[in-house]
């Protein structure tokens, strides 16, 4: 009993010291992949966000704390690579639907050329 009472506690400190650091990653695609390709949030990025994950029950700012179609409140899990691992690299966002390659080909240059706001 004592060892797991000790066991417990030791969990409980790891548990209670971690605390999240972001990574610094390097998210440039192949280079011809975004060669000439420089989209931009409002004209380019936005639709896609609007349509695939800024809608009821995903990221609208309601269901889920951040709106993905306000580019400010985009911008912690943007900055935090969180973006990157999920919908680029993981592909596990958007949970309800495959982005096409042309998606996934814009949203990857937005990012490579460092997510630009406008």
């Amino acid at each position: 009993m004592v060892v797991v009472r000790y066991g417990l506690l030791f969990l409980f400190c790891v548990l209670c010291s971690c605390k999240h650091q972001p990574m610094q990653v390097n998210i440039a695609p192949p280079e011809d992949v975004c060669t000439g390709v420089v989209p931009s949030f409002t004209q380019d990025v936005q639709p896609i966000l609007s349509h695939t994950c800024a809608k009821a029950g995903c990221h609208d700012g309601i269901s889920m704390p951040l709106d993905f179609s306000d580019y400010q409140q985009l911008l912690p899990v943007l900055d935090d690579s969180s973006f990157y691992y999920f919908v680029i690299k993981d592909r596990t966002m958007p949970q309800d639907s495959a982005l096409s390659a042309a998606q996934y080909k814009i949203l990857q240059c937005w990012l490579a050329n460092g997510h630009p706001g406008t």
